[in-house]
């Protein structure tokens, strides 16, 4: 379960129709029960691409003040993943996108909460703190500390 859940979340799966035929596979293996979790994950991700190609046709194209994110909205009780529970305190710039988001989903969908898990985000950043530019990609938290350096510069 929680290597497909990295799968998808972050892009590595050869194709969809290779893990649904696994998972047809494990059907008939255990039982629909087994795989209930695994069918729900795969629900999910159809619904947040969906999701995300409408927010991405708003006047700010899925970037509000030029920063491109991508979104996922996850059921807590189908996924193997748990949200770090520290303590987090996002730039302007993540602020900006997660309430840019919040503002489109709750228009959708009212009485819904998004709580937002930055231990499973990655981030493809451009450094100014350095003499050369950088262009890297790391975790969310090592943006968070990165941002820093670069608001200084």
């Amino acid at each position: 379960k929680r290597a497909l859940s990295r799968r998808l979340l972050n892009k590595l799966s050869v194709s969809n129709d290779a893990e649904d035929a696994f998972i047809t596979k494990l059907k008939v293996e255990c039982g629909q029960q087994a795989i209930q979790k695994l069918v729900s994950m795969f629900t999910d991700m159809a619904l947040s691409d969906a999701l995300q190609d409408e927010y991405n046709k708003l006047t700010h194209g899925g970037s509000p003040g030029g920063v491109v994110h991508e979104v996922r909205v996850l059921q807590t009780n189908a996924w193997p993943e748990k949200a770090d529970e520290a303590s987090i305190a996002p730039c302007e710039e993540m602020l900006n996108c997660t309430k840019a988001f919040e503002n489109f989903y709750h228009s959708k969908h009212s009485g819904r909460k998004l709580r937002w898990i930055y231990n499973m985000g990655g981030v493809e950043l451009t450094a100014l703190c350095f003499p050369r530019r950088h262009i890297l990609v790391v975790s969310a938290y090592q943006a968070l500390a990165l941002m820093v350096f670069n608001s200084r510069r």
